[in-house]
């Protein structure tokens, strides 16, 4: 029995550490706005999304794991900006973000 329950434990401490994203080199400047950029300045690239939660952790850190996660894509789209549509949740610790990435012209 103590077996399983330490096979648990470090089953759960595990999945902790590889659940949390990654910050890509140059994903640091990519920046979020609250309005959309220019158009003669800037090009819409793409949509981007994030979903967590319906976990342990904090709602707060959830929406830290998001936006890393939305700066990452957004870096992959060749993106700077990030203006972000929507934030929503369902349960306690629930995060959807939906955002619109553009890049400089």
């Amino acid at each position: 029995m103590q077996r399983s329950s330490l096979i648990l434990a470090l089953s759960l401490v595990l999945s902790a550490c590889v659940s949390a994203p990654v910050v890509l080199d140059g994903s640091n400047k990519v920046r979020f706005q609250t309005y959309t950029p220019s158009k003669h300045e800037y090009e819409f690239v793409g949509e981007i999304s994030c979903s967590r939660g319906g976990d342990y952790r904090k709602h707060e850190t959830n929406v830290e794991y998001c936006r890393t996660e939305l700066k990452n894509k957004a870096y992959k789209l060749g993106a700077n900006i990030i203006v972000l549509n929507t934030v929503t949740g369902g349960c306690p610790n629930c995060v959807i973000m939906y955002g619109n990435a553009f890049k400089s012209k």
